[in-house]
């Protein structure tokens, strides 16, 4: 048969001996009544040694919240980083704290605010494409050419020289200063009078209009078109080239460089299947309308019904929507 505890009462009051004074409560019993001393001292134990518990209302400073350190005991911190807290527990997320990774797939999100352009012909993307393409056919018919020494008795001119097929503005502009530099110097030595390197006789001169090494795509256009008139005409000369009959394989075919309809923006994190809304805000010498806008890696390209020039102006904005 189980045994009840009593509490013994002396006078009204507890008597001592059901009164446990141990600070730890290592005792763990029913059958006595801690002292005010005893709790006070338990719980003053456990806050200062990190236990697990915080009670509500121990003391915390000012916009302090507890968190567990590295050794497993609280400690009072205050929030920072992406988010802070008020002392009403009120959290906030700071001003650009959220980055596009952290969004889930299905929130669509603006890659670029609105933004506005004017159009130039250093962005036309045929202009380039076309240029590429006449530079490297000049380079490989001007380098035949160079080496027939049945047309150039006196000797081949040398064409190691020149920079490799061109793929992008940088190794056109390069390729194209390249050239105008070796045909000018073929040019010179047609039209001396005597001790030629290459030919065989005075030539009429096809002088170019500039042999300087182009800085921007419309230099390079312009030189290029240049280049291909005055050197197809050189190879047609049967003078200075022991009477030798133009080689129909060395002669440049390639169209002119020619501008297109269409110019490639930059825009940075710009990915294909974005969603671009635009307008013009000024059509420009062309009287331009607008035709579609397609986004790649860091660009759009913008389609117009003509050569959008130097002065069409644009806004747009680039968005993402949300995946599927």
């Amino acid at each position: 048969m189980g045994k009840s505890n009593k509490i013994v009462l002396v006078g009204g009051n507890l008597a001592s001996a059901a009164l446990d004074t141990d600070a730890t409560l290592a005792g763990n019993s029913d059958a006595a009544v801690a002292t005010q001393k005893a709790v006070k001292t338990y719980i003053d134990a456990q806050n200062e040694s990190g236990a697990d518990t915080v009670l509500v209302g121990a003391a915390l400073a000012d916009g302090k919240i507890i968190v567990g350190d590295g050794a497993g005991a609280s400690a009072a911190v205050t929030p920072s980083g992406d988010v802070t807290i008020s002392n009403t527990g009120v959290m906030t997320i700071g001003a650009g704290a959220v980055e596009e990774s952290m969004l889930a797939d299905d929130i669509p999100r603006v890659i670029t605010a609105v933004a506005s352009d004017i159009m130039s012909r250093e962005e036309n993307v045929a202009g380039l494409s076309s240029a590429i393409t006449l530079a490297n056919e000049i380079r490989a018919d001007f380098i035949n050419h160079a080496a027939n020494e049945t047309r150039h008795t006196s000797g081949a001119q040398d064409t190691t020289g020149l920079g490799d097929a061109c793929t992008d503005l940088a190794t056109l502009k390069a390729l194209a200063g390249d050239l105008l530099t070796a045909y000018a110097a073929h040019n010179a030595d047609a039209i001396l009078t005597e001790a030629w390197a290459y030919h065989a006789e005075q030539a009429t001169t096809k002088a170019l209009t500039s042999d300087v090494t182009p800085t921007t795509l419309v230099e390079a256009v312009t030189r290029l078109n240049d280049l291909k008139t005055k050197y197809n005409d050189h190879e047609d000369e049967t003078t200075g080239h022991a009477s030798e009959s133009s080689v129909t394989a060395d002669q440049v075919a390639a169209s002119d460089a020619a501008y297109g309809v269409t110019n490639r923006v930059p825009v940075s994190g710009a990915l294909a299947d974005d969603t671009i809304w635009w307008s013009i805000l000024d059509d420009g010498t062309g009287n331009v309308t607008g035709v579609d806008a397609t986004a790649g890696t860091d660009y759009v390209d913008f389609e117009f019904s003509a050569d959008p020039q130097n002065d069409a102006i644009i806004s747009y904005m680039v968005v993402r929507p949300a995946a599927a």
